[in-house]
């Protein structure tokens, strides 16, 4: 193991391309160097990847992931434990992973819980895929997927911008007109709300949203301002739903880019709440 602060000598890491927001880098394992030759024995006949990270001003997520909301602290930091998630394949299979902490939670559900500390992103009632115990990646279960995860088909290198989808807070005393000065000025395709409790609105709110989204075609997600918890459908008002759709256990950010990615594919309404079924939903 290499001190704290510096990078292993068995890893070469290089700055492959930069784009407007991000720097992507590119770590390949030096030929003959210890962590090769373990690697591959523990491998066997399978090729060592070469792995892509985006640098996202401190934190690590693999190159294809989505945009960590915040950044956090430099990418030294974190750079060791993701390498050490890597050399013996264990992690295929599970879909992107976020190490920090000495943790391994799964991108698919962690939640950024702290806009200051380093130990910020948390695995609350999800838990946690697995550990980092001198410098080896230690994982709890066999490598699976996690439950509702879709692969979307974006064109390579795409640069364009997805269908527009606007989250709205609810809080006491909510003024609707957002909602419609949003949906009529904004050209909006999707809404998600963010709800008091497991779905709760006010009567009024839930009334609009239903006239809204029934006469514009326009799905409107039912997300939680908790941290943890779920959506279910029965949290869903019982009239005027027909494109009222229940997050499950999707935060309203997550939730944002997953109705983006159905309406980029055009998905029709019965066919994206089946995609958010996947999580507990629909």
């Amino acid at each position: 193991m290499s001190a704290p602060g510096t990078i292993d000598e068995s890893i070469d890491i290089q700055e492959d391309r930069s784009d407007i927001f991000h720097p992507v880098y590119t770590v390949r394992y030096r030929q003959n160097s210890i962590g090769t030759i373990d690697s591959v024995s523990s491998v066997g006949s399978q090729k060592l990847p070469v792995i892509k990270i985006l640098g996202t001003g401190g934190t690590i997520a693999a190159k294809g992931a989505l945009a960590i909301p915040q950044p956090g602290y430099h990418v030294d930091l974190t750079i060791e434990d993701l390498i050490a998630s890597v050399p013996d394949l264990s992690h295929t299979c599970r879909g992107v992973l976020v190490t920090l902490n000495d943790k391994i939670g799964s991108g698919y559900y962690i939640s950024k819980t702290d806009a200051n500390s380093l130990d910020t992103f948390k695995s609350l009632g999800h838990g946690y895929l697995g550990n980092f115990v001198a410098g080896e990646a230690h994982y709890y279960f066999p490598a699976l997927k996690p439950s509702g995860l879709k692969n979307f088909q974006l064109p390579p290198l795409f640069s364009g911008s997805l269908p527009e989808v606007a989250i709205f807070y609810a809080h006491q005393n909510f003024n609707n007109d957002l909602i419609k000065l949003a949906v009529k000025h904004m050209h909006l395709k999707g809404i998600v709300m963010a709800t008091m409790g497991a779905g709760s609105l006010s009567d009024l709110t839930n009334e609009v949203l239903g006239e809204i989204s029934s006469e514009n075609h326009l799905p409107v997600i039912y997300s939680k301002r908790s941290t943890d918890g779920m959506i279910p459908i029965s949290g869903l008002p019982k009239s005027d739903n027909h494109f009222l759709v229940a997050s499950g256990y999707l935060n309203p950010p997550k939730a944002r880019i997953l109705l983006q990615l159905c309406l980029f594919e055009q998905m029709d309404i019965k066919q994206i709440r089946k995609v958010f079924a996947g999580v507990y939903g629909g």
